[in-house]
């Protein structure tokens, strides 16, 4: 009954994991530095779960509790919240945000409560040590000396069909990385009134005064006066209506 429980879980999840693209795709803000960090985020995560899948043997043969176990019993999970984080990160929506620590902690609790469930009717008294010694979900800084050590396997990761996961990771990034870069930019730019700087035209800051380029933004996105675009940092132009620049930054009056 509780490995049913499990699986109920698990298939929640993942059918909230792609579920959401479409969500984060309409609710994306993402710029140059979101998505820096949120990459970061995203291959701390996938690193964990690499080195939590290379002690983890398939099918519960054997309790895992070297490696990262040895410092948190679900070091899985923890990876796994690192790379939804990454990606509400990536998306930079606070609602997003707060949604997703929400439905983390409700769908992982309920998860985690009928695994262990399960693994104390296989192993007994061995885990119930170990329960009593690491912690679930917080790491602690003292690992926890195992009755019997076990080594690091890259071919558990295969065996896990970890690639999987990077794909989905991969393929997640490239739609939201596409939509924001031709759907919410050909919007942007068919709002532009020509030969008449709008709200959010703006120029590139750049040391050469050659290399200066115009373009839209999103009004919305500005915060203080500026934004950090797609091609580096860019200021809004303080033309006045009806009046442009031109490369050089001179003002243009009648064009």
């Amino acid at each position: 009954m509780a490995l049913s429980g499990w699986f109920k879980f698990k298939k929640m999840r993942l059918i909230l994991a792609w579920g959401s693209i479409p969500i984060l795709l309409l609710c994306s803000h993402m710029n140059d530095q979101s998505f820096r960090w949120g990459t970061v985020l995203l291959v701390v995560g996938e690193m964990i779960r690499f080195w939590a899948l290379g002690f983890v043997e398939k099918k519960g043969r054997k309790l895992a509790m070297s490696g990262p176990y040895a410092f948190v019993r679900n070091p899985l999970y923890v990876g796994n919240f690192f790379l939804g984080l990454g990606v509400v990160v990536i998306v930079s929506n606070w609602i997003i945000l707060v949604l997703f620590l929400v439905g983390f902690l409700g769908i992982y609790a309920g998860t985690i409560r009928g695994e262990e469930k399960h693994l104390r009717e296989m192993f007994g008294k061995p885990y119930e040590d170990y329960c009593q010694n690491v912690p679930s979900f917080l790491p602690q800084l003292t690992p926890y000396e195992a009755p019997e050590k076990d080594s690091f396997l890259w071919g558990r990761i295969i065996k896990h069909h970890e690639y999987i996961t990077v794909l989905g990771i991969a393929l997640m990034l490239m739609l939201i990385h596409l939509y924001d870069a031709f759907f919410i930019v050909k919007e942007s730019l068919a709002q532009e009134t020509p030969g008449v700087d709008v709200p959010g035209r703006y120029d590139e800051v750049s040391e050469n005064p050659l290399s200066r380029r115009s373009g839209v933004c999103p009004a919305s996105a500005w915060t203080g006066g500026r934004r950090f675009c797609r091609g580096g940092p860019f200021q809004r132009v303080g033309a006045s209506p009806g009046r442009r620049t031109d490369d050089a930054g001179r003002g243009l009056s009648g064009v």
